[in-house]
């Protein structure tokens, strides 16, 4: 048993913002947004709040990273000369690509939350309309 709870304190440690290589602007825009969010879990351990912010933020950077490096692959499609199939098929592996990526990070989303959120807090509709920006808790 004490092992499953050291396992648990070591897992809900710190969380980092992965701000770097980033506009300071676009990371100050992301994180307010996401504070907007935790503002209305009604947090009231004010570490777990900056956790969730960056889990948060984190997730908002990971998605734009991962259509950012799609669209750079369109791009350089576009670019390449290429032609019928063959360039039907270097932007299907692009849109490939990036749906991979979004489902293998979309597990790990609610699993990094679920150390912070209680089980309302943690409600799949609940967080639908938080994320829209259409709740309150």
């Amino acid at each position: 048993m004490s092992l499953l709870l050291l396992c648990g304190w070591i897992s809900a440690g710190a969380v980092d913002l992965n701000k770097e290589n980033r506009d300071p602007k676009y990371v100050e825009s992301i994180v307010n947004r996401s504070q907007k969010i935790v503002d209305k879990l009604g947090l009231t351990d004010v570490k777990a709040a900056e956790d969730v912010c960056n889990i948060i933020a984190n997730r908002y950077f990971e998605l734009n990273d991962i259509y950012e490096i799609r669209d750079a692959k369109v791009k350089t499609v576009k670019e390449s000369g290429l032609t019928g199939d063959a360039k039907n098929e270097a932007l299907k592996a692009a849109e490939n690509e990036k749906d991979a990526a979004l489902y293998r990070s979309h597990f790990a989303f609610p699993a990094s939350l679920s150390l912070f959120l209680n089980e309302e807090q943690k409600s799949r509709k609940r967080w639908n309309d938080l994320w829209r920006g259409e709740s309150d808790l």
